[in-house]
């Protein structure tokens, strides 16, 4: 994002991402042309832990696709919690499908609060896992940081109850979600 900041403040050409960017980005005069909608990955993950302070959430699974954008994020969300002694981490975890089930199992034994990090479609992988290891019975509290501007499956009045419905979003509002 760097590189293109620069390149869109030379030619005077704005860039809007949907994606949390480095602080770096967001304040230095050189990248004024690159404008995020979440701000700095710092911020959003501000933002993420006083959710998850405010819930009084203390011992947190984090459950994470290994991408450029969810691995600074979490990084930046265990600093937050380390550094106001938030929330301890139970449980962290690089989301593998072929393991999901076996990550889940033990993260069940170890906490009720799972702080995920993915795109749409390993979300509801993750959930339909979940689903089968017996965690959406509202009994666990999952927590989606969610940058993926298309609403999730789901959810639409026809009463089914999807894996889904118990997932908080903290990120993109999707009105047709609200029950």
């Amino acid at each position: 994002m760097r590189v293109v900041g620069l390149l869109a403040s030379f030619w005077a050409i704005p860039v809007i991402t949907w994606e949390p960017v480095l602080r770096k980005v967001v304040s230095d005069k050189n990248y004024d042309n690159v404008f995020s909608v979440y701000g700095a990955f710092e911020d959003f993950a501000w933002s993420a832990a006083a959710v998850i302070k405010r819930l009084k959430w203390t011992k947190l699974a984090l459950l994470y696709e290994a991408s450029p954008l969810c691995s600074p994020l979490v990084e930046q969300l265990e600093r937050e919690m380390l550094g106001s002694t938030l929330a301890s981490e139970a449980s962290k975890n690089v989301i593998q499908m072929h393991r999901l089930g076996q990550d889940l199992s033990r993260i069940k034994t170890l906490t009720r609060t799972v702080v995920i990090c993915s795109g749409q479609s390993t979300l509801v992988s993750v959930m339909a896992e979940a689903d089968k290891a017996g965690m959406t019975s509202g009994y666990y509290a999952f927590l989606h940081l969610n940058f993926d501007p298309t609403p999730l499956p789901g959810g639409q009045g026809d009463g089914q109850r999807s894996p889904l419905d118990v997932v908080l979003q903290l990120g993109q509002f999707h009105p047709e979600r609200e029950q």
